[in-house]
């Protein structure tokens, strides 16, 4: 812009002519238009601001809410994961469906085990199906089922005296001899009664053999590895539990020194 009496290039903002001294007719509107610029240029400015305070908010509280769903997420699984009874019964609903869905083929299996007198296999079996929770499908094996834990139980317990109580370090030869005499003295307990009484139903399902002949592996197991007379194989089933246990026990420290 130049001044209009003597030619000068004059700034936006002078009032008058550096040069020659005149007033600039324009400064009146250019500075009242400045004005109005400067005005919309902090006005603008101001609403720049507040809307990236506003956005910054939002997206702090969408990141926030995010991370919220993610952790209570976690929170969830991680519970889920660590609740073992939560983990048991979602275990248990499966194989109870599997079982139920494959009772004929679980039923054909059953009756191979029980008629090859396969008493681990077996008791592995029921015990991987959770077959002696299944009332309603197999209430006529309850002591079939029973009788191969006993036979299970005793057999472990034989050949942790045999192996050394390998990870069962606080437990020595008394204590194993005392739970193979418990199993012994229990297994007329729990299946005799049942087993003996003629208005029993186990007796037209013909389970009854197999009971019979367990309890008799029973007997030959525990005469084969404690070295046993025939009369004290067969006496013990109407011995005491100490004083079975005392019999057992007495075998170990020659058979299995072990321990010493």
């Amino acid at each position: 812009m130049k001044c209009k009496f003597c030619g000068s290039n004059l700034g936006i903002e002078d009032e008058f002519c550096p040069h020659c001294g005149k007033p600039n007719d324009q400064f009146e509107g250019n500075r009242a238009e400045m004005k109005e610029y400067k005005e919309e240029f902090e006005k603008t400015k101001e609403e720049v601001k507040e809307s990236s305070k506003t956005n910054s908010r939002i997206g702090r509280l969408i990141v926030i809410g995010v991370l919220c769903a993610i952790i209570f997420v976690m929170l969830i699984r991680i519970h889920d994961f660590n609740d073992f009874d939560t983990r048991e019964r979602k275990r248990n609903k499966k194989i109870e469906d599997y079982v139920s869905e494959h009772k004929d083929e679980i039923d054909a299996t059953l009756a191979e085990l029980e008629n090859n007198r396969d008493y681990l296999a077996l008791d592995y079996f029921v015990l991987n199906y959770r077959l002696r929770s299944n009332s309603d499908y197999y209430p006529e094996y309850g002591k079939v089922f029973t009788a191969s834990i006993q036979y299970r139980a005793i057999h472990d317990d034989i050949l942790n005296i045999m192996d050394g109580y390998d990870g069962y370090e606080g437990k020595k030869d008394r204590d194993w001899c005392d739970s193979i005499a418990m199993y012994i003295t229990d297994f007329d307990v729990y299946i005799q009664p049942q087993y003996f009484d003629p208005e029993s139903s186990i007796h037209e399902t013909g389970h009854a053999a197999y009971i019979k002949d367990c309890r008799m592996a029973v007997q030959d197991m525990v005469q084969a590895f404690f070295e046993l007379s025939n009369d004290q194989a067969h006496d013990m089933w109407e011995m005491t539990r100490a004083d079975v246990c005392d019999m057992l026990y007495s075998k170990c420290v020659d058979l299995y020194p072990e321990e010493e």
